[in-house]
Order: structure tokens, then sequence, then C-alpha cells
């Protein structure tokens, strides 16, 4: 899903591509949802316009954490990358990862509050492990 804005400061301009913050949470808690996190990354790495940022909060299965750490190793992200791993053994919940990306996504809107204006402000893309995106899904 992306949501657009509560309010544009201005319309945006004709060319100029519209920033998107994309959050991304994720608990991995056997290989199966690992391996489905490795399309997602791979589907992230096939966009044809790149993200503004991406920011990931991720928690897994304690026998699982190594193999993880790797799938992100080996991502190529296209754009700056915010990458959190929950602390403790216990699994996080989707909303309890969101909710920790949010400060990070309102600090990343300060930060570009002024250039994202003139594209019609920053909008926010979710994610989850399994998600498998359309090579345009930024670009549209």
């Amino acid at each position: 899903a992306v949501v657009k804005p509560r309010a544009m400061a201005t319309a945006p301009m004709p060319g100029v591509p519209t920033p998107v913050a994309v959050l991304l949470a994720s608990h991995i808690g056997d290989r199966a949802r690992l391996r489905k996190l490795r399309r997602c990354l791979a589907s992230i790495e096939a966009q044809e316009e790149a993200p503004l940022a991406l920011l990931v909060r991720w928690s897994s299965a304690p026998e699982l954490r190594e193999e993880v750490e790797d799938a992100f190793d080996e991502f190529e992200a296209p754009c700056p990358l915010t990458l959190l791993r929950a602390g403790g053994a216990a699994a996080a919940t989707q909303f309890e990862h969101l909710a920790v990306l949010a400060e990070g996504l309102r600090a990343l809107d300060a930060e570009v509050s002024a250039p994202t204006a003139r594209a019609g402000g920053l909008w926010t893309a979710f994610s989850d492990d399994d998600d498998i995106w359309h090579p345009r899904r930024i670009a549209h």
C-alpha cells in the first residue's frame, strides 16, 4: 500500500518524481519466510525508479539470525537503507516494527521536507517480507 501525504504543500511539478519512503517490517520465523524475504528484496532491487529511502526493522528466530543478516548483506539496496534488528529473542509483531520505523520516517520527512515539497510531499509505501513488488511500484 502507498499512503498519500495528508496535505500537499504545493502541487507536484511535472517531470519531478514523487519521493517515496518505504517501511518494511518483518519477522522471519522459518526458512520458508526467509526465502520470501529474499524474493521481496530481489523485487526491490529490480525497481525501475528507486525509492527515496528504505527503512527496515526485523526480528527472527534465533537459529535464523545469521541467515537473515546474510540476506540483508547481499541485498543491493537501490537507495539509502536503514536496517534495524529488534532486540531479544521474542518475535516482534509487524505493528511493533512499524511503530519504531515511524520515528525514522518522521526524521526523514523533517530532513527532506523542503526538496520533497516541490514534488508534492513525501509518500510512504508499506511492505511485508512476503511482498513481491512490480518493477514499477515506486514509479507509479
